[in-house]
């Protein structure tokens, strides 16, 4: 009795560790050894989703080689292409706030991490600082942080959390923005030249 209740213990034991093992290995990222089921995936990045909330990013070269990764808490994290060879990095600290981070797939160089960006496109990116007063939209190179292009004050823009409704490039020097006005939150929209 006792050897059949040896038997089946250790049988229990084997069923459990070789279903664990192919289970781990099935859901296991070979490249950096994270483990965790995976989200989206392309040539160039892969998102892992590793528990509630718990997200883990890669991104890649033109060699395959892991040029940049990390954790993310809270919602998934979003990687897209915003032309050819540029993907944006945006990972969400709350509501309305979100950091990203470009990649420029070509010369494989990183930007700067930006905080909720209106637009990006061009080599071009547009936010707002809020810290001057009043909110200044500011217009510079994504990649070259000494490369600053132009600050623009848009007349009596609103002090709510996001003001800009609408932003688009209509061409690579020339920028059109739909903004909230005043304390009645009025559309204004205005058509900026970046040279």
């Amino acid at each position: 009795m006792r050897k059949i209740m040896t038997s089946c213990i250790i049988f229990f034991v084997l069923f459990i560790a070789i279903g664990s093992r192919n289970y781990l290995t099935k859901n296991k990222s070979y490249d950096t050894g994270i483990i965790g089921q995976v989200v989206k995936e392309d040539k160039y990045f892969k998102i892992i989703k590793q528990a509630d909330a718990e997200y883990y990013y890669i991104i890649y070269n033109n060699d395959k080689k892991v040029v940049k990764e990390g954790s993310h808490y809270g919602p998934s994290p979003e990687i897209n292409y915003i032309d050819n060879g540029t993907i944006e990095i945006l990972l969400q600290a709350g509501t309305n706030i979100f950091y990203c981070t470009y990649y420029d797939i070509n010369n494989d160089r990183f930007s700067d991490q930006y905080e909720s960006p209106i637009i990006c496109e061009y080599e071009k990116i547009v936010y707002l600082d809020y810290n001057k007063n009043p909110f200044t939209l500011v217009v510079r190179n994504i990649y070259d942080t000494n490369d600053f292009l132009n600050e623009f004050i848009l007349v009596d823009i609103s002090s709510a959390v996001s003001p800009i409704i609408k932003a688009e490039f209509l061409d690579e020097n020339t920028l059109n923005i739909v903004y909230m006005s005043g304390q009645e939150f009025k559309e204004k929209a205005v058509v900026l030249n970046l040279n």
